[in-house]
């Protein structure tokens, strides 16, 4: 290989041979050893062998590099492309885009048949959007599935708009990373076995009243909720808890500092993310305005609270629910937004730095796994609502009365209101009584009927879309 690839050789094992991959390959090896080890079912989804211009994103070590890498093993295995036809790219080691057009005109110029390429990271790369264009434009790319991943979602995707007619004939071209969602947290573990997960998940949702299976597993649902609740869907947390038998400081502050250093690499400060993050854990799960949240701050105008917030989004750190327009079926732009982190380890991770406990073990995470089970309340609604966003257009309603989650499905509006406990009083269920239909998901341990009202153990909700009844 050309030593302009030197630089990348760590990256490309693949090249010698599966062993050397396996062995020396940063992240598969290290994922020798650990208690966990996850391949996500995107792996059978992504067209990676197929011409194309796809995107990957996702937040900060939410697990898109060593996907990549275990895509790379798979296709080799499969012998769908020859070792040397794949070329693994790290952004944060090409400084600019005539370098990246340089390395992939190089490389690719004189591949006869299929080859792939990764280029992990991408938006470290000044105007790697400019390259990319070119290069296609050449022609450079006609047998080539280029894989692009970052983790600046709004960015990439605005930057791919530039490639109309350019992105092959494959649809979908932009996929999301998301951290494991419980049901895939629930396989993980072997919490239950995959066909009792099949039966719970494939039985229509109006046989469950009668389903015996369901009174038997919620037990054991709502205690692999609850240590979701703590390690969420990121694979570290989970492995260390795992082989440990708790999360460290340094764990938790590794996600801190990549919101810290994106966000300074956008040229804003430390000091108003801090400020802004507080005031969000202030006033967890109730609406908020730009106005409201910045009058509790030292920042003076609103557009600077609405910039870093949107910044946190972009960075998959926190989703920013709008309210909902009925009427219009679309979110209600002068309406307060809720903002929840997308994940309860994101969450373990701002609350330890911002408050600055020294052991969030012993300080914060055991207190609450011990503590009063309210206190898992804002967790449930976290978890329930960012699991929804994943597939579709999510809102809350206020209009007299609140509704936690609104999704669209089929141009219809279903809503669910999220209930951390098992004591229901009507009172409390009045606004989305009013509601033509409707889920209540709930801390109980069987399907029933409340009113025209559906009531739902919170861990089947998560395991299986439920049709509101």
């Amino acid at each position: 290989m050309h030593p302009e690839f030197d630089k990348f050789a760590l990256h490309n094992q693949h090249w010698v041979g599966i062993e050397p991959f396996l062995d020396l390959d940063p992240h598969l090896r290290r994922l020798k050893g650990l208690p966990y080890v996850f391949e996500s079912p995107l792996l059978k989804k992504l067209p990676f062998t197929k011409p194309g211009i796809y995107l990957l994103g996702g937040g900060r070590q939410v697990g898109k590099s060593t996907f990549l890498k275990q895509a790379v093993l798979k296709i080799i295995k499969e012998g769908a492309i020859p070792n040397e036809d794949i070329l693994f790219l790290t952004g944060e080691v090409v400084y600019s885009a005539d370098e990246l057009r340089r390395l992939l005109k190089l490389y690719l110029e004189n591949k006869p048949g299929p080859t792939l390429v990764l280029i992990d990271e991408v938006g470290y790369i000044p105007d790697w959007d400019k390259a990319i264009k070119f290069l296609a434009d050449a022609g450079l790319f006609e047998r080539t599935s280029l894989v692009l991943s970052g983790s600046d979602l709004v960015i990439m995707k605005e930057a791919m708009k530039r490639f109309p007619g350019r992105r092959g004939r494959e649809y979908p071209t932009n996929f999301h990373y998301y951290p494991l969602s419980f049901p895939e947290f629930l396989l993980l573990k072997s919490v239950i076995d995959p066909a009792t997960f099949r039966e719970l998940a494939e039985t229509p949702s109006e046989e469950w009243k009668n389903l015996p299976l369901i009174q038997k597993t919620c037990p054991i649902l709502y205690e692999a909720l609850k240590d979701y609740f703590i390690t969420g869907g990121y694979l570290v947390a989970i492995n260390e808890k795992a082989r440990e038998g708790k999360i460290s400081l340094a764990t938790l502050a590794t996600y801190w500092e990549w919101i810290v250093g994106d966000t300074l690499k956008h040229k804003k400060t430390e000091n108003y993310l801090r400020e802004i993050l507080t005031g969000i854990l202030k006033r967890y799960t109730t609406p908020v305005s730009w106005n409201a949240l910045s009058k509790d701050l030292s920042i003076d105008h609103h557009k600077t609270v609405s910039d870093y917030c949107d910044l946190l989004s972009q960075m998959d750190a926190v989703f920013i629910q709008p309210a909902l327009l009925e009427h219009k079926k679309s979110a209600a732009p002068k309406k307060a937004k809720k903002i929840y982190f997308t994940d309860p380890f994101i969450h373990h991770a701002v609350q330890t730095m911002i408050q600055s406990i020294g052991d969030p073990w012993q300080e914060y995470l055991i207190p609450l796994m011990t503590g009063p089970e309210e206190a898992f309340s804002p967790y449930a609604e976290e978890v329930v609502i960012t699991h929804f966003r994943r597939n579709y257009p999510t809102f809350y309603i206020k209009n007299g009365g609140e509704i936690d989650l609104a999704y669209i499905k089929e141009g219809s509006i279903l809503p669910v209101e999220i209930k951390w406990t098992s004591q229901l009083r009507p009172k409390d269920l009045a606004f989305i009584s009013e509601k033509k239909q409707g889920v209540v998901a709930a801390k109980v341990n069987r399907v029933f009927s409340l009113n025209h009202l559906m009531v739902v153990p919170i861990p089947l909700l998560l395991m299986k879309e439920i049709p509101a009844v």
